[in-house]
């Protein structure tokens, strides 16, 4: 859905390490993340990535977009700000939200 709506996606694939995604938020030009929970087992390995991206000092250049019919509406999970949807369906219309939040952001206060 997000490369017909314009986006470069990397598909990491599954079961893939936490590593794996901090190295490539260090990459330039990563501006979000998404991360999908269709089980609840994997729920585990999503708070496993937001503790990596923190600790490595990235989680704060990088959205964090994640969905799945097992997330819950608070908890560990939800411990840092993110935005979460029970379907990756509205991922498009979130990524260019989020994104457009963060250009507006980032252009406050500058003249013109």
């Amino acid at each position: 859905m997000l490369p017909a709506s314009g986006f470069h996606v990397i598909d990491l694939g599954v079961d893939v390490a936490t590593e794996t995604f901090v190295e490539e938020v260090k990459q330039p030009k990563a501006d979000l993340v998404g991360l999908s929970a269709l089980l609840t087992t994997t729920m585990t390995a999503q708070r496993e990535v937001l503790r990596a991206l923190k600790e490595a000092g990235v989680r704060d250049q990088v959205k964090v977009m994640m969905a799945g019919r097992r997330l819950p509406s608070s908890g560990p999970t939800r411990s840092a700000p993110m935005d979460m949807l029970r379907t990756s369906s509205g991922w498009s219309a979130l990524a260019k939200r989020l994104l457009s939040r963060r250009r507006s952001r980032s252009t406050e206060g500058r003249k013109p």
